[in-house]
């Protein structure tokens, strides 16, 4: 992929997209980019991966989950402006997800500084 795709996509991702991380029994995150224009949803899917979703009445949504929403995330992070932080914390709680004290602490932390209980976005 050409850097100018890289950027592109962090740009995008940067204003349309979102970053959910939940935790009941296991770890589970995703990234998504929801969008009316149906042909930047297929560039994704086409040049990065991941699924499309479409649900009567709402915007189609493109997401990737677990380790490949880590890998677009690492690719995009230098290019991020809005959610930059917020990849940066999702990578630092995927990378503890074999040390579910550190891991479920983090996300705890997470969701309180959101003011959340369940389903953290960003």
């Amino acid at each position: 992929m050409r850097d100018t795709d890289i950027a592109y996509s962090a740009g995008f991702f940067d204003g349309e997209g979102s970053i959910t991380i939940s935790m009941d029994k296991y770890l589970r995150l995703e990234v998504s980019v929801s969008q009316k224009h149906m042909p930047a949803l297929l560039w994704f899917k086409r040049y990065i991966g991941g699924h499309i979703y479409q649900s009567e009445g709402y915007a189609a949504q493109w997401k990737l989950h677990g380790a490949k929403a880590i890998e677009f995330l690492l690719m995009i992070q230098p290019y991020l402006i809005e959610k930059a932080s917020d990849a940066e914390e999702a990578i630092r709680i995927w990378a503890a997800k074999n040390d579910q004290q550190t891991m479920k602490a983090m996300v705890a932390e997470r969701r309180r500084r959101r003011g959340r209980d369940v389903v953290e976005e960003s």
